[in-house]
């Protein structure tokens, strides 16, 4: 029995747990957190109000219409604590914090001469969070009432109640450190939502940068890059640059396609591909520019390695990649192209692209440079 029990506790306690990372953990949005805090809000500020106009106020009445007030403010905020997020409600709560519950408080514990004008400071603060642009509105609005408040608490002293309690140091120090703790609060989560989803924005936009620069298929570099990089390289060209692009095409591919399927051709670009990328590894910069072609920037390599590395790729498909299920080779013809001064990056692809061609023209499965 004392076992079960001593289970159900530690159930509950759990739960209690894992109900307050769900509202207050960092990892939550910055609404649902922000929300849940107006809950509580709503609770603190129902019985401050209570507690302000009972020791202040001796006119009977107006206690028992705070107190049926506070009980449904209170009531009203536990519930929805612990129920789903709510806009609408959080906003009413706002409202009803800034614009009932602030004002009593601030007539109650002595106005001007109280601690009452920092929760004013808290109000525009607590609603200008809250509010969505198309309320913007209520700020002015709210702002127009605490200054009326304050002018009618000096205009007429009579409407506010003082006492020695509400107008001490004490009071106007413990004042100022709730509105503190409670703003920190309120930019604490608020910065931490900000980081949150500025991190989340800064991975979507790489996702989004890196398929809109890579291959689906094959995944290196596509079209797109490459001919940005080039136009980057061309740019940026002098007359000791040695800049060089190659051009690879997969020879008969549309026989391959044809004769045994999509997959296995898909299967074959995807294999030219990563040898060609693993070959160059980072001295150059590899792309699928189209159907069966592929093309290769170099930067810093003279005419001997540049055409050492084609020609050691071109015979690295021929040994090693065949037509699944057959002894039918795989052969890539190259084009070699050396940039020339005062070309423009569409002037150096066509040379590179005819280069390819006259390897095609040739009998294929070779490389021409010049």
């Amino acid at each position: 029995m004392l076992e079960c029990c001593g289970m159900m506790k530690q159930h509950r306690q759990n739960r209690f747990v894992d109900g307050w990372k769900k509202r207050f953990s960092p990892t939550a949005p910055m609404n649902i957190r922000l929300y849940y805090l107006i809950c509580l809000l709503a609770l603190f500020f129902s019985a401050s109000l209570l507690y302000v106009v009972l020791n202040a106020v001796s006119f009977q009445p107006y206690k028992i219409i705070t107190i049926v007030f506070s009980a449904f403010i209170a009531l009203s905020a536990t519930y929805h604590f612990f129920s789903k997020y709510n806009y609408t409600y959080g906003l009413i709560a706002t409202v009803i914090i800034c614009f009932i519950i602030i004002p009593a408080i601030f007539l109650c514990s002595a106005g001007v001469k109280g601690g009452g004008l920092f929760l004013f400071i808290f109000g525009i603060f607590f609603l200008t969070v809250v509010v969505k642009r198309k309320f913007m509105y209520l700020i002015l609005v709210l702002f127009t009432e605490y200054v009326s408040m304050m002018f009618l608490s000096l205009a007429f002293p009579r409407i506010v109640f003082i006492n020695e309690t509400t107008t001490s140091v004490t009071a106007i120090v413990i004042n100022f450190l709730i509105v503190s703790l409670i703003i920190y609060i309120f930019l604490r989560i608020i910065i931490t939502g900000y980081h949150k989803e500025h991190k989340q924005l800064r991975i979507t936009n790489e996702k989004l940068n890196h398929e809109l620069i890579t291959d689906d298929l094959t995944g290196i570099f596509n079209h797109r890059y490459i001919a940005s990089e080039l136009i980057r390289a061309v740019a940026e060209a002098n007359e000791n640059s040695e800049l060089f692009l190659l051009m690879y095409d997969i020879d008969d591919f549309k026989t391959v396609n044809d004769e045994y399927g999509h997959t296995v051709g898909n299967d074959i670009l995807y294999e030219v591909a990563q040898m060609i990328d693993s070959e160059i590894g980072k001295e150059g910069v590899c792309a699928r520019y189209g159907g069966e072609e592929f093309v290769v920037l170099f930067k810093n390599k003279n005419a001997e390695e540049v055409f050492a590395i084609a020609e050691k790729i071109r015979k690295s498909v021929e040994s090693k990649l065949f037509i699944p299920d057959t002894n039918k080779k795989i052969t890539v013809s190259c084009g070699i192209a050396k940039y020339k001064m005062g070309d423009n990056a569409e002037e150096f692809l066509r040379s590179v692209d005819f280069k390819m061609y006259s390897a095609k023209h040739q009998g294929k499965n070779q490389t021409v440079f010049y």
